[in-house]
């Protein structure tokens, strides 16, 4: 049986690919996007236990992204946790705002990042 699905928005390729490594290798499923516009795309179908969100994205950025999954009734409850470079606090506040469920800053540490998704996968 397959383990809890995350989806995982960033557009670096890079980051996507470690990201769904480290994840399945942890006995995780896997969903990409790359940009904010395939991520609610995504969301349409089978809904992720979890999301990992990149702020800096082409045609939608995360911000607007973390804003539609909060206000669809269907998504509104799935933890977000953001993933960004963006350190400012002014950004890690707009997130927070926003609805985001944790904020992690890029480079990211691969222990911190499965405590924070175990905390909020139940």
């Amino acid at each position: 049986m397959p383990g809890p699905l995350i989806l995982v928005v960033d557009d670096d390729f890079h980051i996507t690919d470690l990201l769904e490594g480290l994840l399945r290798s942890n006995g995780y499923e896997t969903r990409t996007a790359s940009d904010g516009e395939m991520a609610l795309t995504a969301l349409e179908g089978d809904l992720p236990a979890l999301i990992l969100l990149d702020l800096m994205l082409p045609k939608k950025d995360g911000y607007l992204v973390l804003d539609a999954i909060r206000r669809d009734p269907r998504t509104k409850t799935i933890p977000v946790l953001v993933i960004s470079a963006k350190d400012m606090v002014s950004d890690v506040d707009n997130a927070f705002v926003r609805g985001a469920t944790e904020f992690l800053i890029k480079p990211l540490h691969t222990d911190r990042l499965l405590a924070k998704i175990k905390k909020h996968i139940h």
